[in-house]
């Protein structure tokens, strides 16, 4: 502010304070914000024909400062300008296209385009390593994304092998109660269990979620998150009544902050569906299932693979209550 008013807000350093406002107020959660700044700062750059290399850097906050109000399409526009930009202006293997690639790539998973968000995140570790190393913290961030990534893609054994580099990485830097860790604990969890391995997916999710509830609090939404995990390793261990509870609780906290029509409800839902199966709960089965099936289709259209599969399970569940007809 001191800059902008002696010099004026054209000013290089009114516009360098100004950048590193933006980013401060994206740290802290205040994108709305932070919004208004960047798109003030890119028109005066636009204006005085500054540098396209300050234009990127401008759009390389405005981007995600979208992305966290919920408009990624426009994100995934303004980081791929940026990156367009840094490209004209830098080595191809520039740290500088890191940033950008690896914010590109969430914006991408966010429009569920993850072939493209897999390529730009191997193009960001490749970039990464060549100039951190192998065990740099950032390193770690992006093997957790790209893990992901190949989880989403069905590969959820490259999923596990580069979630597993990410959790030996973040050890070697955080405590074994920071957050970080749980995160990356939770996702390797999910792997295991989607490769079978069920015992070692109850043993990771236990750990993260005694971390998250003592760094978040029992009602956090990534709470939520892990005891929707911890509920599926307890179902396909065969502890069905242990699973009900953790996913139901799960279900709560999502709705509460997700809201009822959200597709993370369908994916709790689903899993509440296999569980109640199990112990022979078929009413509540289809219930849950005729729960999902509706929110899928609000969300994704009646055509949608995801659908079909929902009413495969719901005519099963409809024959084992013996409505054959429906």
């Amino acid at each position: 502010a001191l800059a902008c008013d002696s010099l004026g807000e054209n000013s290089q350093p009114a516009r360098d304070a100004t950048t590193a406002l933006m980013t401060c107020l994206l740290q802290a959660g205040q994108a709305d914000r932070a919004k208004g700044l960047g798109t003030r700062l890119l028109e005066i750059h636009e204006r005085i024909g500054s540098h396209q290399l300050y234009v990127a850097n401008v759009l390389d906050g405005l981007g995600p400062a979208y992305g966290d109000l919920g408009d990624h399409r426009q994100e995934k526009e303004l980081l791929e300008r940026a990156l367009k930009i840094k490209e004209r202006h830098l080595r191809p293997n520039h740290l500088l296209l890191a940033g950008t690639l690896s914010n590109l790539g969430s914006a991408y998973g966010s429009l569920l385009d993850i072939q493209r968000k897999r390529e730009v995140l191997e193009r960001t570790l490749k970039i990464q390593e060549e100039h951190l190393g192998p065990d740099h913290p950032d390193v770690a961030v992006t093997l957790n994304n790209l893990g992901n990534a190949y989880g989403d893609l069905g590969n959820h054994r490259r999923q596990k092998e580069l979630l597993e580099r990410c959790l030996n990485t973040k050890e070697k830097h955080f405590s074994q109660d920071d957050p970080r860790l749980a995160m990356t604990m939770d996702n390797l969890g999910r792997a295991c269990g989607m490769l079978g391995d069920y015992r070692r997916q109850k043993e990771l999710s236990e750990r993260s979620l005694k971390i998250m509830e003592q760094h978040f609090g029992p009602n956090h939404p990534r709470v939520g998150r892990t005891l929707g995990n911890l509920g599926r390793a307890y179902g396909e261990l065969g502890d069905h009544k242990q699973g009900i509870e953790l996913l139901e609780r799960s279900l709560k906290m999502t709705e509460h902050h997700l809201g009822p029509d959200n597709l993370e409800v369908a994916v709790t839902l689903i899993s509440l569906f296999h569980a109640h199966g199990g112990l022979g709960n078929h009413q509540q089965s289809r219930e849950v299932i005729e729960r999902s099936l509706k929110i899928k289709e609000h969300n994704l259209g009646p055509d949608h693979a995801e659908v079909g599969i929902d009413l495969f399970y719901l005519s099963n569940a409809c024959a084992a209550l013996g409505d054959h007809q429906r």
